[in-house]
């Protein structure tokens, strides 16, 4: 997302010769084109990476086991997050859903890690 609104900020601080107009449009489609796969993919890598991760914590001794049920959720919203298209509202709750999860789990996790 930030390299769409970045690339949109460039072309409105751009000279507005009509060449660079028209390379300065097509720039920001491929911006914006490029920001959105390349959000869905990090959804979808981020969602399997805590799947895993989950996995990890399920089966060791030094975090909570309840600590790993929020990386399973969190990590299929990754996944869903992933799957449904950028900028719609399925893709706004479950990625706000993820992001919240993982923060959590963070928190958590780094308090554990301190006691210890």
């Amino acid at each position: 997302m930030n390299l769409y609104v970045g690339s949109l900020f460039a072309i409105s601080q751009a000279p507005s010769t009509t060449a660079y107009t028209s390379f300065a449009t097509y720039f920001a489609a491929v911006v914006a084109n490029f920001a959105n796969n390349l959000t869905t993919l990090s959804s979808l890598l981020a969602g399997i990476g805590l799947l895993l991760f989950a996995w990890v914590i399920l089966k060791g001794e030094v975090f909570p086991k309840w600590l790993s049920y929020i990386l399973l959720v969190g990590g299929a919203l990754g996944i869903l997050t992933g799957d449904s298209p950028p900028l719609s509202m399925v893709f706004l709750v479950f990625g706000i859903g993820f992001e919240v999860l993982f923060v959590l789990w963070g928190f958590v996790a780094g308090v554990v890690l301190l006691r210890r």
